[in-house]
C-alpha cells in the first residue's frame, strides 16, 4: 500500500495537511481546483478505477468503463490528464 500525501506549497515551504492509504496500483494524481472554482482535493487513479480524497469529505470511487472488445485480464492504466478551469 502506498500513503497519500496532500500538500499545501506555500511560499518556499512545503506543510503536510493528512495522509491516507491507496491502493498499491495507484500511479497518478490530479489536483482538483479548489475555490471558487471547484470543489478541491484529489483525484487518485489507480488500475481501472478513480478515487476522489479530500481532507473531511467522504472518499469516492469509480471505475473506469471498458470498451467491448478490450480484455478484462489486462490492466487499464491512465498515462496523461489536463485540467481546465474558467474564471466566469
Amino acid at each position: 500500500m502506498l500513503i497519500f500525501y496532500e500538500m499545501d506549497l506555500g511560499l518556499n515551504h512545503v506543510v503536510r495537511k493528512f495522509s491516507t492509504l491507496v491502493e498499491q496500483s495507484a500511479h497518478m494524481l490530479i489536483p482538483v481546483p479548489a475555490e471558487p472554482y471547484g470543489p478541491g482535493g484529489v483525484l487518485v487513479v489507480s488500475e481501472g478505477s478513480i478515487a476522489y480524497k479530500k481532507i473531511d469529505h467522504e472518499d469516492r470511487e469509480c471505475g473506469i468503463p471498458l470498451r467491448n472488445e478490450q480484455i478484462e485480464s489486462r490492466g487499464l492504466f491512465m498515462i496523461s490528464h489536463s485540467t481546465f478551469t474558467m474564471k466566469t
